[in-house]
């Protein structure tokens, strides 16, 4: 049986990181499960001091090494060679079926494109960028360069929110239960880079079992594993042990599957600030275009999703205020303008809690000091967090008593 032909191009100035950090081994080993290596490609310019140290490693790996001469200063000519030698090999060399493609820059964008349209199996490889939400549709892998090790807690917790609202958007489109096996087929589908390991988890299953609103059957006839919603209604308890497995759940995540509950996504505290501070200098505009603004002003940074995320909680939090239009007539969707206040994260605190604490205090829970503090943006004594949780006691309260939920679902909270 003829073996899939594949072809590698590697862009080495983009990713000299990953190429120090042995990625290009890495990812040979994952390709040969999948095909035979034909071509092997990696471009830059060979007298850069940068890239010298890596040349005879990728030599030994098999990699052809295509000198790039830079004219002019400050220019790249390997993208531009890179582009000229994969459409070459796409046309000439019809047998080649898979395409893997390391780069770090947003302009290969239509050339991902433009393989999928021919009919090949595109590999990205990349840093989280926004190159990488431009071009992973048009995958059917993509590969993350950034090491697991570097990425910080914070983030992790916020890719694990995003990996679990996606599983729940694949399992909706299927009518009743779905295979575990199919399930993934269809996340990967809609994001070619999941992946359960860079999330911590050993399996799929493994990370489904974690996941409060899905659970899991084994079906032994058919040898399958199943997935369901679990449902909706139940409360989240601290001594609940999920799918029978034997560890508890920490108060801290029970109260992080409380805020996912209650739609709170969280985004790491620097891309928060990054945000706050890049809307200030914005006009009153409409939500969409905010979000477009920040994700042209931040593209190098962080992607549109994680800016969504921050505008959602800063609207949450009630820091944007509603600016009238100066035509009667106009009948557009509303403007908004960013309040600038000192210690804004307190105010982005004060909403957290008041989403956290009406649950627990519905289930008769006594809220953890030090789980909250954890969950928490700012830094406060132990006095200062208890005025605080005072405080969202009584705009609990006050909801309460005039019939409002504790957690609205208003204009100001969707993006």
């Amino acid at each position: 049986m003829e073996r899939t032909k594949i072809a590698v191009f590697v862009d080495t100035e983009n990713l000299t990181q990953w190429i120090k950090e042995g990625g290009p081994e890495t990812l040979l080993s994952e390709l040969s499960s999948i095909g035979q290596i034909i071509v092997r490609r990696a471009y830059g310019k060979w007298t850069n001091q940068n890239l010298q140290p890596f040349q005879g490693e990728l030599n030994r790996q098999g990699f052809e090494l295509i000198h790039n001469y830079h004219p002019v200063s400050g220019k790249n000519s390997s993208d531009i060679q890179l582009t000229v030698d994969v459409m070459e090999y796409a046309l000439r060399l019809s047998d080649v079926t898979w395409f893997v493609l390391a780069t770090g820059d947003s302009d290969f964008s239509p050339l991902f494109r433009r393989l999928r349209e021919m009919g090949k199996e595109v590999f990205g490889v990349g840093p989280r960028s926004p190159l990488s939400e431009s071009v992973k549709t048009s995958c059917s892998k993509y590969v993350y360069t950034d090491a697991t090790s570097s990425i910080s807690k914070e983030v992790l917790r916020s890719a694990l929110d995003d990996a679990i609202d996606l599983t729940e958007t694949a399992l909706k489109a299927f009518d009743g239960p779905a295979s575990c096996s199919a399930l993934k087929v269809s996340i990967t589908n809609l994001d070619s880079a999941f992946d359960e390991k860079l999330l911590g988890f050993k399996s799929f299953t493994d990370f489904l079992r974690s996941t409060e609103s899905i659970q899991t059957t084994y079906d032994a006839a058919n040898n399958t594993w199943y997935a369901y919603f679990s449902n909706s209604d139940a409360e989240i308890s601290s001594t609940d042990t999920p799918h029978n497995t034997e560890a508890k759940i920490t108060t801290e995540e029970l109260y992080r599957r409380i805020l996912r509950k209650k739609h709170w996504r969280s985004v790491p505290k620097p891309l928060l600030v990054n945000v706050y501070k890049r809307a200030l200098s914005l006009e009153a505009l409409t939500k969409t275009d905010i979000v477009e603004y920040l994700i042209h002003d931040l593209s190098k940074d962080v992607t549109s999703t994680d800016i969504k995320k921050a505008i959602s909680i800063l609207m949450k939090a009630r820091l944007f205020t509603a600016v009238p239009r100066n035509s009667k007539n106009d009948s557009g969707d509303k403007l908004w303008k960013l309040e600038n206040k000192q210690h804004f994260l307190q105010d982005v605190d004060l909403a957290l809690l008041v989403r956290l604490l009406a649950s627990p205090s519905e289930n008769n829970m006594e809220p953890s000091e030090h789980a909250i503090s954890e969950l928490l943006y700012g830094k406060y004594t132990k006095p200062e967090l208890r005025q605080l949780m005072s405080t969202a006691i009584s705009l609990i309260s006050t909801k309460a008593e005039q019939g409002t939920p504790a957690d609205p679902n208003g204009a100001r909270d969707s993006i």
